[in-house]
């Protein structure tokens, strides 16, 4: 004996590496298949350099798109499992309201794909839902479309739910243990994940901001980029109409705003949030790129938010919400990475059937991650998944023109 210190060293059926909601999500469907399992993340869970904290996100079934639209149905059902398995409520319904000039393509397209689906949804003029939704001014010349199925999806206490159900199944749970690389054998996969060393048969990378870095040297360049974005927010106003007005779950509605290129979009409060109380409203895909740095760090993930686009969230409330404060109670920041297409990437590397990536959710996923981790669990199983995952392969960006860029 030297006295040296000998590093542990773990084999398992399928190391997922990225512990935010997406890989959280992938390790639970595996350990309900049997598998052995070893999550792994950079930093401990929670933590707020990536894209998976935060309080609440918007679960909605408002999208033009049928594939999206059929993987928030099965959300939906799979978010339910969760909840009862966790024993916890994660899914609030408060109803999606989407709003846009009179002519707006995007509520056309949206429309047309709920009416196809047989999706229950109403179509208002200003009067209408001002009426309905005084929380909004929306302009004369502007329509709105209420679907009253959509919900609010508790974030945090989503991702702390998954990694507890991980640990009671045995699955093992690195933290503090940043992968830097990844060595591809004939049979199976290693890296070190901190000082651990992890010997798998498949390897699922759900990385986040870092893919495209721990992907590149495997022989595939993904098209990722990074964006912080910036959301602030915003407490009800004390005069005696704003008091009438309730902007808590489940009488204010979701919100996404098509009157700018941009969409904005707003939650309605958390009765119960310390942390982030007021309305949550964001400027969707308005941040400003970023590089990532080889381990997740304050320069990169975190940061302060962005004074200008705090700005201009105080001006959309002024037209927007008239029972609001203007100045924000709190503004903070979030990562994006996006593709560009804004679609997802899900498949199996196209050069390394043992690597299985599931990345690029482009500031649209959460709500999906239980789908997500039922697909990539299928992938890293040899299972046939049950959606068509065409529009989301890893190579699409090599073999010619994107599909049309998503909105929101």
């Amino acid at each position: 004996m030297n006295g040296d210190a000998v590093s542990p060293e773990i084999s398992v059926d399928v190391a997922v590496v990225g512990g935010g909601i997406m890989g959280a999500a992938t390790a639970w469907q595996l350990t309900q298949r049997g598998a052995r399992v070893a999550l792994c993340d950079a930093l401990r869970p929670g933590h707020d350099m990536g894209s998976s904290h935060g309080a609440g996100r918007i679960a909605r079934f408002t999208y033009s798109e049928s594939i999206y639209l059929e993987m928030a149905r099965r959300s939906f059902d799979r978010w339910s499992e969760v909840e009862k398995t966790a024993d916890v409520t994660l899914l609030e319904t408060t109803g999606s309201w989407e709003c846009g000039p009179e002519h707006s393509g995007e509520l056309a397209e949206l429309i047309e794909a709920l009416e196809r689906h047989r999706i229950p949804h109403e179509i208002w003029d200003s009067v209408e839902s001002n009426r309905r939704f005084p929380h909004f001014n929306l302009p004369r010349t502007s329509r709105a479309v209420f679907q009253r199925d959509g919900a609010v999806l508790r974030a945090e206490r989503a991702w702390r739910s998954l990694w507890h159900l991980l640990q009671v199944a045995g699955a093992a749970l690195l933290a503090d243990a940043p992968v830097l690389s990844l060595d591809i054998g004939p049979r199976g996969v290693s890296f070190r994940a901190g000082a651990t060393l992890v010997r798998a048969g498949v390897v699922v990378v759900t990385a986040g901001a870092w893919s495209r870095e721990l992907v590149q040297p495997t022989g595939l360049d993904l098209p990722l980029t990074v964006t912080r974005e910036t959301i602030a927010y915003f407490a009800p106003a004390s005069n005696a109409s704003a008091s009438a007005t309730d902007h808590r779950v489940g009488a204010m509605p979701t919100l996404i705003d098509y009157h700018s290129p941009q969409p904005f979009y707003a939650l309605p409060m958390f009765e119960d949030s310390t942390e982030e109380p007021g309305v949550k409203i964001g400027w969707h895909h308005a941040g400003h790129e970023i590089e990532p740095t080889r381990i997740p760090n304050t320069h990169f993930g975190g940061g302060d938010a962005d004074a200008k686009i705090v700005e201009r969230l105080v001006s959309y409330v002024g037209d927007r919400f008239p029972f609001l404060q203007m100045r924000p109670l709190h503004a903070t920041s979030c990562l994006y990475t996006n593709t560009p297409d804004y679609h997802f990437v899900l498949g199996r590397h196209p050069g390394q059937p043992r690597v299985v990536i599931g990345t690029g959710f482009s500031g649209h996923g959460f709500k999906f991650a239980p789908v997500v981790g039922e697909i990539l669990a299928d992938l890293a199983t040899d299972t046939e998944p049950c959606f068509d995952l065409g529009l989301f392969r890893p190579q699409r960006f090599a073999e010619g023109p994107s599909p049309r860029r998503r909105i929101a």
